[in-house]
């Protein structure tokens, strides 16, 4: 009843123009843009996107102004070819046609070419592809269980988890109330709110470990802030993560500084184990003895600071590693070109923890454990 209620009204509004000239606000208005060849999506159909697609056409017919050509509400007049509403419906008709064929791929198109309305296409993909929600639901639910940040920045994780969110409410949207005229009883409100926390607390279940201070902090907020807020919240903190490791890393090359030779200070505390060489951070050779003590384990031991820049190192994006390279880089460039001295004049000992830095190659993993050696190999100088 309502669909013909609406052709009526568009039978009525159609006589009331010239058919020669309809005006933009007319379902059967074509634009000099709207020709045959109009992609109306980015990705054709070909089957298993059949959900995306689907949405992504009605909104683009919707744009158009055509969606009533697939959804039955503007059909073919009654009177048919003698009716002077059919030419326009004919054409806009045929053009709806055109724009759901170059939409979709070379084998679902052979199927439909011969098909003579709109609607009729429409509900032959529809009824073909638009399967059971229930395996779609099930897939979705389960990338969202087992989404992680790991190594992605804060923005594509959330990016990602957005985009799940939204798929999942195309298979189950979230219900309308039918209170008349509006929701009087407050239950949609509460099914809203409760929609929103679970995806904020989705979103922090798969946050990295570094994230563990400020999440507790989040979870003690009274009310809960809402998740594009925690999304702010979270991406400041992990920029202060990054300047906060710099800053780690420049005190660690100011104390090498202060004490005269940075070679000194980047290892174990030894003189002349520098970070490349030094057994207790590569392991000991197979079979070594040192003074007053039994055969040493082949096992690493790093310094406290080690420790824990690598377990931030380990939390960290690629992303956030290659900006504190860069920066590092920057620092390191910095000092060597202030603490270089000039092609004329002689080196200066006041120079030697800057060149010392230059020279050094941080590549431990890069050197197998059995070819490092110090300052006097397999000496008692090893001894950890």
């Amino acid at each position: 009843m309502a669909t013909e209620n609406f052709s009526k009204q568009i039978t009525t509004f159609a006589t009331n123009f010239s058919l020669d000239d309809p005006p933009p606000s007319s379902p059967y208005y074509l634009h000099a843009s709207d020709n045959s060849s109009l992609m109306l999506v980015n990705q054709p159909l070909i089957g298993d996107n059949f959900h995306s697609w689907f949405r992504s056409m009605a909104m683009g017919l919707a744009v158009k102004n055509k969606l009533g050509f697939v959804d039955g509400s503007i059909s073919a007049p009654k009177e048919g070819i003698t009716s002077p509403l059919y030419s326009l419906w004919s054409r806009c008709n045929t053009v709806v046609i055109t724009w759901i064929l170059n939409c979709v791929s070379k084998e679902i198109r052979a199927t439909v070419l011969y098909k003579q309305t709109a609607f009729e296409i429409w509900n032959i993909l529809r009824n073909r592809f638009s399967q059971s929600n229930g395996p779609q639901i099930f897939q979705v639910e389960q990338a969202i269980g087992s989404s992680t940040q790991f190594q992605v920045t804060i923005s594509d994780y959330y990016t990602r988890l957005q985009g799940l969110w939204e798929e999942l409410l195309n298979y189950r949207p979230i219900p309308v109330c039918t209170c008349v005229p509006s929701c009087s009883c407050g239950a949609m409100r509460q099914v809203v709110e409760n929609y929103h926390q679970m995806c904020l607390m989705q979103f922090l279940i798969g946050l990295n470990e570094t994230f563990t201070q400020v999440k507790g902090q989040i979870l003690l907020m009274d009310p809960m802030p809402d998740i594009d807020r925690v999304f702010s919240l979270l991406r400041q903190e992990e920029r202060q993560t990054s300047i906060r490791f710099l800053g780690q890393v420049f005190q660690y090359y100011l104390l090498g500084l202060k004490s005269g030779s940075v070679e000194d200070r980047i290892n174990c505390g030894i003189t002349g184990h520098t970070m490349d060489k030094c057994y207790k951070l590569h392991g000991y050779p197979p079979g070594y003895r040192s003074k007053g003590k039994g055969p040493v384990a082949n096992q690493v031991s790093l310094n406290n600071f080690g420790t824990n820049a690598t377990a931030m190192i380990d939390e960290m994006s690629p992303f956030q590693i290659t900006q504190i390279q860069t920066q590092c880089q920057q620092l390191f460039a910095t000092l060597n070109t202030k603490a270089l001295p000039s092609p004329t004049s002689e080196p200066s000992s006041s120079n030697a923890p800057y060149q010392a830095m230059a020279n050094t190659t941080f590549s431990p993993s890069s050197l197998p454990s059995h070819s490092v050696s110090g300052l006097h190999p397999l000496e008692d100088d090893w001894t950890g």
